[in-house]
């Protein structure tokens, strides 16, 4: 079964080159270890904020799809921090012929020393035995990612409807927070907001104990 992995020593130290980029995916992940294929069904995002400088990308975005890595391989990108939105590709490598450079990003590694060589996410999730696995769906009190457009689905998964949402325009220094004219809690899961305008940047979807 796949669990969010507490165990930091289980990951090399190139996944922690550069703590301030954050890896977002919503997508539901699947890894078959026989085959050695790893899928994910939505975009996964590479949120640079906190590393930026002026003038540089704020997030980049690997499409949906699905690789091969092969025993003791990691999946890394390459990626383009000059470049705002860019398309990564996916790449792997052994560990040890990983470019070593700021901005080669390890995405996933193959734990081929587990027995069950389960596939272990750069954002903490480990998923065996292709059972799959949506990362909001855990025990979570908080969930964000990129949209653009008038209208914003954003399917949180934090199973509850009494959520807060904050909505940030991306594409101004410094960001600012934008008030969408409808929001609509659809269920314990999704929230829909409409803004009058298109508006391309994060949703921030946050819940509490009461």
């Amino acid at each position: 079964m796949p669990v969010i992995h507490p165990a930091v020593n289980l990951f090399p130290s190139i996944f922690n080159s550069d703590r301030n980029i954050i890896m977002l995916s919503s997508s539901n992940h699947t890894w078959d270890k026989d085959t050695g294929i790893w899928t994910w069904d939505n975009i996964i995002y590479i949120d640079l904020m906190a590393n930026r400088e002026a003038g540089l990308a704020e997030y980049n975005q690997i499409a949906s799809g699905s690789v091969t890595i092969n025993a003791s391989e990691v999946a890394y990108v390459t990626l383009d921090q000059d470049t705002n939105g860019a398309v990564l590709t996916i790449q792997t490598a052994p560990q040890a012929n990983l470019p070593n450079d700021k901005d080669t990003y390890v995405i996933a590694m193959r734990c081929s020393n587990i027995p069950t060589e389960p596939l272990l996410l750069n954002n903490g999730i480990m998923v065996r035995d292709d059972s799959g696995y949506n990362q909001t769906t855990g025990k979570r009190n908080a969930f964000k990612n990129f949209y653009s457009g008038v209208t914003w689905t954003v399917v949180h998964n934090l199973k509850d409807a009494d959520v807060v949402i904050v909505c940030k325009d991306t594409t101004v220094t410094p960001n600012r927070q934008v008030t969408p004219e409808i929001i609509e809690f659809q269920d314990s899961n999704t929230v829909v907001v409409t803004f009058n305008e298109s508006v391309t940047g994060k949703a921030i979807v946050m819940k509490g104990i009461i």
